[in-house]
């Protein structure tokens, strides 16, 4: 179903999710430029069948196939949580000792991977990123030298919009039926000075360094802005990235009149660049300006 469906009755404002494809990649990809481009790596993956693991899955290896001197030896499911995930890498590790970088599935197994580098006296030879910017994660890429980096999605800014869209909604605000599906940005932390500010950010004592008032079309009219990038989602693509997703959709399924409608007028490439021409840097790109790449994975 799309947000669209009539089903709904126009109850469903924003489906929103970071792409999970791309951010993976990043990560895969800096790990695999930090080793210099060739050697042998592992991923300690996700629990597979759920949309998150087989679309992080789809990064790693989207990243492989640009990089013929990466040798993947080893994947296991690692559980998603550093307990289950120790002993699973522990094992990889001894029969795979030669391994010059590790991909991990989230923030909590890089963890793991992290604690059993530093116990087996590996930590600065062996490289691993994760996904999430949990306090702890960015702690460890402040003072881990094994912690290359993990992909920040921004929690407090995706909620703080999604209410944003629902203020604006109640107030009759209309958008675009393809705008009920959003890629919100990530970033790939990649510094121990990013890690430093980001720990700022996460200090809920202090502000959130967002103007939410800004972002909203009700009360700026046209001149609404975004401080963080998004993306529309092409619900026909969307399925269709991840094979085990694609088993899912239904034999039958077709997008709604006005979601096709819209697609048929080219208003995904009208939509992003929209979004592009509404973006105006705020607090948050203090933090986007340190890390190496000094943009986030949409781009902005």
């Amino acid at each position: 179903m799309h947000p669209s469906d009539p089903a709904f009755a126009g109850a469903y404002r924003l489906y929103s999710q970071p792409d999970n494809i791309r951010g993976t990649a990043a990560m895969a990809q800096a790990l695999f430029d930090k080793i210099g481009g060739e050697g042998d790596v592992m991923y300690v993956a996700g629990l597979p069948g759920n949309f998150s693991a087989d679309s992080r899955a789809a990064g790693v290896y989207a990243a492989l196939a640009n990089n013929p001197g990466i040798n993947m030896v080893a994947e296991q499911n690692g559980g998603e949580n550093r307990v289950s995930a120790r002993p699973v890498f522990e094992n990889m590790l001894t029969a795979n000792p030669n391994v010059k970088a590790v991909v991990s599935y989230n923030a909590d197994t890089a963890i793991a991977v992290l604690d059993v580098l530093r116990e087996r006296g590996l930590s600065g030879k062996i490289f691993t990123g994760g996904i999430d910017e949990t306090s702890e994660m960015l702690t460890r890429i402040r003072d881990d030298e094994s912690a290359l980096g993990t992909v920040g999605i921004n929690g407090p800014f995706m909620t703080g919009y999604s209410v944003v869209t629902l203020f604006d909604a109640l107030n009759g605000v209309e958008t675009d039926p393809l705008e009920q599906m959003r890629y919100f940005a990530s970033l790939f932390i990649d510094t121990p000075e990013a890690a430093s500010k980001f720990l700022e950010f996460m200090d809920f004592s202090n502000e959130l360094p967002y103007d939410f008032a800004s972002m909203s079309r009700h009360l700026n009219g046209d001149d609404w802005t975004i401080p963080w990038g998004m993306e529309i989602i092409d619900p026909t693509d969307f399925w269709g990235r991840i094979e085990s997703m694609n088993k899912t959709k239904p034999a039958n399924f077709v997008v709604p009149e006005a979601i096709q409608a819209s697609l048929d007028a080219g208003n995904v490439a009208k939509l992003n660049e929209m979004y592009r021409s509404h973006f105006k840097p705020g607090a948050i790109s203090a933090g986007i300006d340190l890390t190496v790449s000094k943009k986030t994975v949409l781009g902005f």
